[in-house]
């Protein structure tokens, strides 16, 4: 396009201009799901536009998407047109006759393919209802995430006219269960990955991607319904409530759902505004609505068990030594994570926060622990743990070595047998555990513990608040009285450090559960020690809880 047409189109388009305050932003959504979901046959639902919206959509492989000929509008010449600075080539979207367009583009160019779109939508002076962005089977929403965090925090203009709103997962319903108990990595699974043109290295297991995409998302679709009966559909369906409590679970027969719902509906809160911290937050609180159990540790004194996050989204030192203050020691990362429970590289970085105020009632006859014998627990303590007694229950989880071959072992209680029973080793009634570990050789950097179906992880998740310098804390007054309440009371010694740590299974034996983790922690002799040891590296920061409200300061 010439320098005159690209004014023109400048001049006439109203989207290219600041937006004005009756203007909103088009809503963009993230669809996951691995290679057989039925993301592409939605796609196809959304470019019929039956439903009347004009949506535009980034698709890994314009080809698969099959559009129809009649629909394609052929007349649009496009080229080279300036965005922001920034020569754009439009000319491989696809227009469509109802208003709807296509385009291709890797997760590593998403930024083009929005601009793509954008620019399309300013020409023909009609924005689009939506951008839909299809990624591919193993891409990892947690990261496509942190790149919208990250463009936003750079300023990218695509984001003064475009927004990452919501994230939507569809799930193949028929193989859910099995790739749930699948101890296989993905790179075993050439099923799985998108063509043999693309080549795909990760060493993640499927479970581990698979629970990923269930857990950030704001709408399930249980895809392939017509393949389960209503048994196994009502199982599936509290066992994903469980993994992502403030979903909305939508089942769904070759893609067919009510595109107003999963892409026009209005909610108080998406995922795609929340990051790693409060995707636990929701998970836990849940789990301590149905846990129905008080905090037992002798220790503790905290009523209310709540952390905090920083929204930073630069680079971070993870260092948990390092004392310059020329950096940020608070970023999300979303790094491939080690398996080795014994791995002591300190490469992550941490914060987080969670609330205890939600509440619910439910009907008893709907109740999953009474029909599937599905609960969920919290298990909170502020002693930690010994290294070597937490290692041997780790290896009490249903885990495999990656030495396994991934073909036989666990299997989800219940499911394959239709029974429900109780195992000798209660760990392997677990189904997913997560949350936030205190290790007695981690003094200054908390764990976060990730373990689902057959794979489990424990990696350094950055520095202690306690132990952050005050410089890098949050101004937020929000955020600074949730940290605050991390460090629970004036008689909690440790600052914000704790054991916090959600469990979901079937017929769950919660009493020995946490017998068995009240095992690991240290005894008062151990504790002795560790506070001598602890005690070469004093805490930075305390709370002033003489104040009102109370308030960080430095500690003396």
């Amino acid at each position: 396009m010439s320098e005159d047409g690209d004014a023109l189109v400048r001049q006439k388009c109203c989207l290219l201009d600041p937006l004005t305050p009756s203007q909103e932003k088009i809503p963009i959504s993230l669809l996951s799901g691995f290679l057989g979901s039925g993301k592409t046959t939605l796609l196809q639902e959304m470019l019929q536009n039956k439903g009347g919206l004009k949506v535009g959509i980034v698709v890994n492989d314009m080809a698969a998407v099959n559009i129809d000929s009649k629909l394609v509008k052929t007349e649009t010449k496009r080229g080279l047109t300036s965005f922001a600075g920034e020569l754009v080539d439009s000319s491989d979207v696809m227009e469509l006759q109802n208003g709807c367009a296509c385009c291709s583009a890797s997760e590593e160019l998403l930024q083009q393919a929005i601009m793509k779109l954008l620019i399309v939508s300013a020409e023909r002076e009609d924005p689009f209802d939506r951008i839909v962005i299809e990624l591919s089977g193993v891409a990892e929403p947690k990261n496509i995430r942190k790149q919208f965090y990250e463009m936003e925090y750079a300023g990218h203009p695509a984001l003064d006219y475009a927004e990452l709103r919501n994230m939507v997962t569809v799930v193949d319903a028929a193989n859910f269960l099995s790739m749930y108990q699948s101890a296989e990595g993905i790179q075993d699974r050439a099923d799985l990955i998108e063509d043999d043109n693309n080549m795909v290295f990760t060493d993640r297991k499927i479970v581990d991607l698979l629970t990923e995409q269930v857990e950030v998302a704001d709408y399930v679709l249980l895809n392939k319904a017509d393949l389960v009966n209503d048994g196994q559909m009502e199982r599936l369906k509290k066992i994903v409530s469980f993994l992502n409590p403030t979903a909305d679970i939508i089942p769904s027969k070759f893609g067919k759902v009510d595109l107003s719902v999963v892409l026009g509906s209005e909610r108080s809160s998406w995922v795609a505004q929340a990051d790693d911290e409060d995707d636990f937050r929701s998970v836990e609180v849940h789990g301590h609505d149905h846990s129905h159990t008080e905090c037992n540790d002798a220790d503790c004194k905290d009523p209310s068990h709540a952390h905090d996050h920083s929204h930073a989204h630069d680079a971070a030192c993870t260092d948990p030594t390092c004392t310059d203050t020329s950096h940020s020691h608070h970023a999300h990362t979303h790094d491939a994570a080690c398996d080795d429970p014994e791995c002591t590289d300190a490469s992550h970085s941490h914060s987080h926060s969670h609330s205890h105020s939600h509440s619910h009632s439910h009907s008893h006859n709907d109740d999953p622990e009474t029909k599937f014998g599905i609960t969920s627990f919290v298990y909170t303590r502020r002693r930690p743990f010994h290294p070597d007694r937490l290692k041997a229950v780790i290896k009490m989880l249903p885990i495999k070595s990656s030495s396994s071959s991934g073909k036989e072992g666990w299997v989800i209680p219940g499911v394959a047998a239709g029974s429900r029973e109780q195992s000798d080793n209660p760990m392997r009634n677990i189904l997913r555990s997560k949350g936030f570990v205190w290790l007695s050789t981690y003094h200054r950097v908390a764990l976060f513990w990730s373990h689902a179906g057959q794979f489990f992880d424990l990696k350094d998740f950055g520095m202690y608040w306690a132990a952050t310098p005050l410089k890098f804390w949050p101004k937020s007054q929000d955020e600074l009285k949730e940290i605050i309440s991390d460090f629970g009371s004036k008689e909690c010694e440790w600052g914000d450090r704790r054991q916090e740590i959600v469990f979901i299974g079937v017929d769950m034996q919660k009493e020995k559960i946490e017998a068995l983790l009240d095992d690991c922690l240290l005894t008062d002799e151990e504790m002795e020690l560790y506070r001598e040891s602890a005690s070469e590296f004093p805490d930075l920061v305390t709370v002033d809880w003489s104040a009102e409200p109370p308030r960080p300061r430095l500690r003396k």
